[in-house]
């Protein structure tokens, strides 16, 4: 018997076509296999007995009845289709360009765009550069791609590092052609050797008015760390990135240090002019670990409460007969609750909440196991399932509040008056509570709240001015409640200063019509004085008894508008008057019906040719964020550490890697793990 290749060589010498029948009448029905546009048919009669590859010429068996699958396996593996850069069917198609179908015939196989693609995974997923020596991912990249030559740690160390060079450029080109500016946050990081580094992020929103972040810089700090020592590398920072006159403030942690740094900072960048209103509003506290200290307060006079509840879920946990004596207990006391009991991780205040609100709703089953195991010795008591339930209603105000204070994606500077107030208030109903263990923890959380609250009412009124939905009046109504007769004191600095904000805005951007002395002499003279709106805060609790429209604090009486009407005459011939009555016009319009899902960007930014100095003033304090981290580490009692790898690298590549990636993750949607993610996996800890 003829082997297959003599067969077809003998057809060959005797004339027979590949692809045409010399013998049947008919063509033969056209076949539907891709397959065929890389092979050539050889015909015996009018059927086709073998194959001839297009590329290398290999001859394979085929048939109207034997399929085509080993002819597309041939293709897989057919090394001069490799080798001509055709694309094998098992490899991924690039991707197509918006609106269009991907193509095999325009794909090509680049070395240099693929090693670009490692660098981006390895940066983004912080992977070890060593994983390119890797067997597994070796073995899958050959799989898709033999002809990609795999590289060493060190080449994809340089592609990582060259990405960095070109994505800074990039950044550093954007902030300069920009003309707003940027609200900064700093945090200590610490690597495994004991070394402490500073991030710097630039919080700003663009020109679409989308809320933006970037990592600026992520440096090592001199030991042993000082306020100066971190002052030194931030304004490095600022100055490698072109942003003298262009900071509006810093948020920073509430720490014992950060006040000497704050001053540090502002001594040098007043030498420069770089900031507003004389650095009045330049530091903002962290919204977030402000509450977080406010909790931690509080779960020390919890902890004997705490610990029964802990030690009785382990105590069931621990032995699966226990378990199913607890579960008929459930049945018998007629609980029906979604979601079982789970365990708390100690160093996130957040599970610990978790685990109480469901242990409280287990209580009677709990109370029902004391009196039937006599192991069990855990039980908490009424009082203290009692004090519980407080506890749960105290710490869900905290956490919904850092889960609000924290977000990124949308601006939080106008929410954090709002969530502030609420902890206020159940802070205020909780101090007069009977029970003396609850009413001794709420004042002790209430000092420290009370404290942050004076030094920040500045921050937390300002953004809420600039919000239509409240505007002036919500902070005249809110300070009445909080500060009783002393209201109009803290109203008058919060008025003055807006409109001082208001003022220092339009002379920057309208120097040649207005010099700072005459801005001064406006922002102090077009108001009045703290005295003038102390003598009128009667007249506004007359209005308000009329259920008349509330006055704003700049209106006058009619005694003071006899007094003052030549200098109103005398402002309104002047071409400056617009300095007030664009803020003016902004206060007395109506209010914006609040609304849960309202777009305060969207809304500015169609109100800009409307308030075009007001916009440019909500552009900067709107991108303010009221917290300088994201909410898994404001829970968490540890600090912020580097991971081993990272730990591992010289600083300027541990910067390279840090500021890549998120320059990288910048609104795109990567895949990474989010709080809510977290908060997920922590939850379903279930017994």
């Amino acid at each position: 018997m003829l082997a297959l290749n003599e067969v077809v060589e003998q057809l060959m010498e005797e004339g027979v076509s590949e692809d045409v029948d010399p013998v049947a009448s008919k063509r033969p029905r056209k076949s539907r296999s891709r397959v065929w546009n890389d092979f050539k048919k050889v015909y015996v009669g009018n059927k086709v007995k073998a194959a001839i590859c297009n590329h290398c010429k290999s001859q394979l068996t085929a048939g109207s009845n034997g399929g085509t699958s080993h002819l597309a396996r041939h293709l897989r593996k057919c090394p001069r289709r490799i080798l001509l850069n055709e694309k094998p069917p098992s490899l991924p198609c690039a991707r197509p360009a918006a609106g269009k179908a991907s193509s095999l015939k325009d794909w090509t196989f680049d070395q240099e765009i693929s090693r670009s693609k490692l660098a981006r995974m390895v940066v983004l997923h912080e992977y070890p550069f060593s994983i390119v020596e890797h067997e597994g991912l070796n073995d899958f990249l050959s799989s898709l791609n033999p002809m990609f030559k795999m590289i060493t740690p060190s080449v994809v160390k340089e592609d990582c590092l060259a990405m960095f060079e070109k994505e800074k450029k990039s950044m550093r080109e954007k902030f300069i052609s920009s003309c707003q500016r940027v609200a900064l946050t700093s945090n200590m990081w610490s690597s495994k050797q004991g070394l402490e580094y500073l991030s710097l992020t630039a919080h700003f929103i663009d020109d679409e008015w989308k809320l933006q972040k970037r990592v600026l810089m992520f440096s090592m700090v001199e030991s042993p760390r000082n306020a100066m020592a971190v002052a030194n590398v931030i304004l490095k920072g600022v100055r490698e990135w072109n942003l003298d006159g262009r900071i509006s403030n810093i948020t920073l942690d509430d720490g014992p240090m950060n006040d000497a740094l704050v001053t540090d900072l502002k001594e040098n960048l007043l030498l420069r002019n770089s900031l507003l209103l004389n650095g009045k509003l330049f530091h903002v506290r962290c919204a977030a670990h402000v509450l977080n200290f406010i909790v931690q307060d509080g779960l020390k006079e919890i902890h004997a409460v705490i610990y029964n509840v802990r030690e009785s879920i382990k105590y069931l946990k621990s032995c699966p007969s226990r378990k199913q004596k607890f579960q008929e207990l459930v049945r018998e006391v007629g609980i029906s609750y979604a979601r079982g009991l789970c365990l708390d991780v100690a160093s996130r205040w957040n599970s610990t909440y978790y685990m109480l609100e469901r242990a409280v709703q287990f209580k009677k089953a709990f109370t029902s196991l004391a009196l039937i195991d006599s192991g069990y010795k855990f039980a908490p008591s009424i009082d203290d399932w009692r004090r519980a339930e407080i506890v749960c209603k105290l710490l869900r105000t905290f956490y919904n509040a850092i889960k609000v204070v924290t977000g990124f994606h949308s601006p939080t500077s106008n929410l954090s008056f709002h969530e502030m107030w609420k902890v206020r208030t159940i802070l205020h109903q909780e101090v007069s509570n009977e029970d003396h263990f609850i009413g001794t923890m709420a004042r002790d959380m209430q000092k420290r709240f009370d404290k942050y609250w004076k030094v920040s009412y500045l921050h937390l009124a300002i953004p809420v001015i600039l919000d239509p939905q409240f505007k002036m009046k919500y902070v005249e109504y809110r300070f009445t409640q909080a500060f009783g007769n002393e209201a109009h004191k803290y109203v008058g600095e919060v008025y003055n200063a807006m409109l001082a904000l208001f003022g220092e805005y339009h002379m920057r951007s309208n120097s040649q019509l207005i010099t700072r002395e005459m801005h001064t002499s406006i922002a102090r003279e077009a108001v009045g004085t703290s005295r003038d709106i102390d003598s009128l805060l009667d007249w506004d609790q007359h209005i308000s008894q009329q259920n008349s429209i509330p006055r704003d604090v700049v209106g006058t009486s009619r005694d003071d508008i006899d007094a003052l009407s030549d200098w109103d005459q005398h402002v309104s011939q002047q071409t400056n008057y617009q300095i007030v009555t664009e803020l003016d016009r902004y206060l007395e319009d109506g209010i914006f019906p609040r609304k849960n899902d309202f777009d305060i960007l969207n809304w500015w930014m169609v109100s800009e040719t409307k308030y075009p100095t007001l916009a440019r003033i909500a552009r900067d304090v709107l991108a303010t964020p009221a917290a300088t981290v994201a909410s898994e580490l404001v829970f968490s009692s540890g600090g912020r550490f580097l991971n081993d790898f990272r730990s591992s690298l010289s600083c300027e590549t541990a910067e390279a890697l840090i500021c890549t990636q998120d320059w990288l993750r910048a609104g795109k949607t990567t895949g990474m793990g989010t709080i809510n993610d977290l908060e997920d996996d922590l939850s379903n800890l279930e017994l």
